[in-house]
């Protein structure tokens, strides 16, 4: 196949490129991607209130805002039906997982009442009037967690439930983090967590991000020869970006609408190049069967020989607006996240604030068991967390640590802690960062071969590795005999 035919399919990507992929954390396009799953108009139900405190943790606050959230209850048996919570995270939430998505399939099984809510201080659930900083330091994991037991309370009496409505928390990247989190500390308001791609070891340096991208992409076509490629063309760009004679050539080679002028830009343009290979093998096949989300064809462009060098098949792949943003201006980049005006489709600076305040995350090249370079480093992510939130380059690593503290980290109390599976594909980079071995007979993982990340939780497909179907299978088994338990 021509590499001209590649671009093609590529280019109908439906992920957003409008910044940095993985700086801005690819958890927030799984919404995104949901919206086309179905081929079908769904009847969606309809926006909902709730009433929610807007700081938890200071008694003197009484401010209270509205939360939103949507309720299904098609298959609910309201004696003795489960509930099931879907956890809303780093985007606007969308009603469509309390309508399809594999929770949806054990609802039906199970005859459960099924709930999403959406995270505070995204999509439409805000409780400040804008995203200064005035406010937006109420947003962290702790006081959303307060808002799921809080929540929990008030629908529990809302709907007369008893204890025989037994609630279990979903959900998937950070929600799945949530969801395990909310399982732990809070083991009297749900009684078991799917904790789906969960990467609940905070870090500061993430580098093991893409070690397994690098690990991926040597499974796909080629991926030997790919990953050579890959290597040095990053080698030369490095080499390009260090001299800034050659910046001149680099904006014309990659069509830059903002030419580089200082050493971060060139790190952005360097971690949004790289970005092109870890968005596509973060959500490989995530298509439901379709030819894009294909590691398979980015190795393909990047072993072309008839493209001559690996520098310019790098950037024959930039040249689709789905893969890659031309504007890689650091300044842009902080001038956008500075803007605190609310957008119920952004989360770009909602996100990033949370990374500098509590989980770092920060994807870097710092390690040297992957071939996209040195370039893009945790200086240029505290340069970010400084510039636009003020934190110092001292304050993250003690935010990261102080969260593993808080939470446990992957070395939580595992003699205390029941009920939570942990589904992770062994494409997903971010497993990790999450649970991927057995803890004890009630705490354990689903380690799904070949797949990417939550791939468990959409919509079953013809398109499913077989594996993927065994994994849900093992989900829903261990999930009936949480709720058989008397």
């Amino acid at each position: 196949m021509k590499a001209e035919t590649l671009i093609i399919l590529l280019f109908f990507l439906s992920f957003s490129h409008s910044l940095p992929t993985f700086l801005r954390h690819k958890w927030l396009q799984r919404e995104k991607y949901f919206r086309h799953l179905s081929s079908q108009d769904l009847k969606l139900p309809k926006d909902l209130w709730f009433t929610q405190s807007r700081d938890h943790f200071r008694e003197v606050d009484t401010t209270t805002w509205q939360q939103r959230y949507w309720v299904n209850d098609s298959f609910w048996d309201k004696e003795n039906g489960p509930v099931f919570l879907m956890i809303g995270g780093e985007g606007e939430a969308d009603p469509k997982w309390v309508v399809e998505g594999e929770m949806m399939v054990l609802a039906e099984k199970y005859h459960a009442l099924a709930f999403q809510l959406e995270h505070r201080f995204y999509g439409k659930s805000q409780p400040g009037a804008d995203l200064s900083m005035d406010y937006i330091t109420l947003l962290n994991s702790r006081q959303a967690l307060e808002d799921l037991a809080y929540f929990r309370m008030n629908m529990t009496t809302k709907y007369n439930m008893t204890d025989a409505n037994r609630w279990i928390a979903f959900g998937g990247s950070y929600p799945g983090a949530l969801a395990a989190w909310l399982r732990m500390k809070y083991p009297d308001i749900v009684y078991g967590s799917i904790a789906s791609s969960a990467p609940i070891q905070a870090k500061f340096d993430f580098y093991e991000y893409f070690e397994v991208v690098s690990a991926s992409l040597e499974q796909a076509r080629n991926g030997p020869a790919c990953v050579a490629a890959i290597n040095a063309a990053f080698s030369l760009l490095n080499k390009l970006i260090l001299d800034n004679s050659k910046w001149a050539s680099l904006d014309k080679m990659f069509n830059l609408t903002v030419g580089l002028t200082t050493p971060e830009d060139g790190k952005m343009l360097a971690m949004s190049l790289a970005g092109i290979f870890a968005g596509i093998v973060q959500y490989n096949n995530d298509s439901r069967g379709s030819a894009v989300y294909n590691m398979s064809l980015l190795c393909d462009v990047m072993t072309n020989d008839s493209i001559s060098e690996p520098i310019d098949r790098l950037a024959h792949l930039s040249r689709s607006p789905a893969l890659f943003d031309n504007d890689v201006s650091f300044q842009d980049y902080v001038k956008f996240l500075s803007n605190v005006t609310i957008d119920p489709a952004q989360g770009d600076r909602q996100w990033t604030y949370q990374t500098c305040d509590s989980f770092g995350y920060f994807q870097t090249a710092d390690s040297p068991h992957q071939p996209f370079g040195t370039l893009f480093d945790t200086a240029l992510y505290t340069l970010i967390c400084n510039q636009v939130f003020g934190f110092t380059e001292k304050d993250i690593p003690v935010n990261v640590n102080n969260t593993n503290e808080f939470y446990g980290g992957l070395n939580f109390n595992k003699t205390a802690v029941t009920n939570i599976v942990f589904p992770n594909g062994s494409i997903d980079p971010w497993h990790s960062l999450s649970v991927t071995a057995n803890v004890s007979e009630s705490v354990t993982a689903v380690f799904i071969n070949g797949t990417a990340h939550c791939a468990n939780m959409y919509p079953a497909n013809p398109y499913d590795k077989p594996q993927l179907v065994a994994a849900r299978k093992e989900i829903d088994a261990i999930l009936g005999s949480w709720l058989a338990k008397t």
